[in-house]
């Protein structure tokens, strides 16, 4: 009798590039409908900025869950690297048009990203 054992790849690049598409299209959706959301409320402009970071963090959570549905085992690691890849990016982004330097905020965005990223993908993956 022989017996063998399934191995699931460590890592799904397909579903891993998805889910960064995924966690940009969701941000462009979530500042459309939080920006209709402050022209027709009255909220202070400093709350714009944290605004910013939940949509970040609302984009990760959601792509990674949704991504890491799809596979048999680890959703954390696969959710984690769309978080810390996405929020990279948003960095690439924000030196390359907006002249920003990288600072120990940046590098807890990355590690916030992969965080929210590997939660939800752990989560994802055993619902």
């Amino acid at each position: 009798m022989k017996i063998t054992v399934k191995r699931s790849p460590l890592l799904d690049t397909r579903k891993v590039l998805s889910g960064i598409l995924l966690a940009f299209l969701l941000t462009i959706i979530f500042l459309l409908l939080f920006s209709v959301i402050i022209y027709f409320s009255s909220i202070a402009e400093e709350f714009i900025s944290k605004l910013a970071v939940i949509v970040m963090a609302l984009s990760i959570a959601v792509s990674s869950f949704i991504t890491s549905r799809g596979i048999e085992s680890k959703g954390w690691l696969n959710g984690g690297l769309i978080g810390l890849l996405y929020t990279a990016a948003i960095i690439i982004i924000k030196i390359l048009f907006y002249k920003e330097d990288i600072t120990a905020s940046s590098l807890f965005d990355v590690l916030f990203g992969f965080l929210i990223g590997a939660i939800s993908g752990a989560i994802g993956v055993n619902i």
